[in-house]
C-alpha cells in the first residue's frame, strides 16, 4: 500500500511540474516582450553554466540569469524576451545578438524582434523548446530584483 501512495503522489508532482511549466510558456509566449540583455557574467565552469546579464525595461535596470550552453562574450548584447507580469521568467536569447544598428530597446521594449529573420526563429523556438525557456532556473543567490 505505501509503495502505491508513492507512486501515485510521484505521478501527482509530475503532473504539477508539466502544468507550471506549460502555463509559464504560455504567459511567456502570450505576454513576452523583447528587450536588449547585456552579459555581465559568464559562469561555465562553476557548476551553473549560464549567463548573468542585465536589461531595462521601462527606464529599470533588471538583472537576470539563464541557463545555457552556449558560450557568449562577456558584454555582448542578446535580445531577450521577458514577461512584464513577471520579470523573474525572462531569458536571454544567446543565439540572437544584437546587431550594431540597435543600441538600445524603447521603453516598452518591442513586441517582436525588429529582425525578422529571428523572429522567425524565435517563433519556432518557443513553439518547440519548452524545457529551455521554462527551465530558466536561477542558482542560488541569484537577485532578479530591480537595480536601485
Amino acid at each position: 500500500m505505501k509503495t502505491k501512495t508513492q507512486i501515485v503522489l510521484l505521478i501527482l508532482i509530475v503532473c504539477l511540474v508539466s502544468f507550471v511549466a506549460y502555463y509559464n510558456k504560455y504567459k511567456l509566449e502570450k505576454n513576452g516582450i523583447f528587450v536588449i540583455g547585456k552579459v555581465v557574467k559568464n559562469t561555465h565552469g562553476t557548476g551553473n553554466d549560464g549567463f548573468f546579464f542585465k536589461f531595462h525595461y521601462k527606464n529599470t535596470e533588471y538583472d537576470g540569469w539563464c541557463f545555457t550552453n552556449s558560450e557568449g562574450n562577456i558584454g555582448k548584447s542578446y535580445f531577450c524576451i521577458i514577461n512584464p507580469k513577471n520579470i523573474n521568467k525572462s531569458v536571454l536569447l544567446v543565439d540572437y545578438p544584437v546587431p550594431d544598428s540597435i543600441s538600445k530597446s524603447p521603453y516598452n521594449g518591442w513586441k517582436k524582434i525588429p529582425v525578422l529573420d529571428y523572429q522567425v526563429k524565435v517563433d519556432e523556438y518557443l513553439k518547440t523548446n519548452i524545457k529551455r525557456v521554462i527551465d530558466n532556473v536561477k542558482p542560488d543567490g541569484a537577485d532578479i530584483s530591480p537595480q536601485r
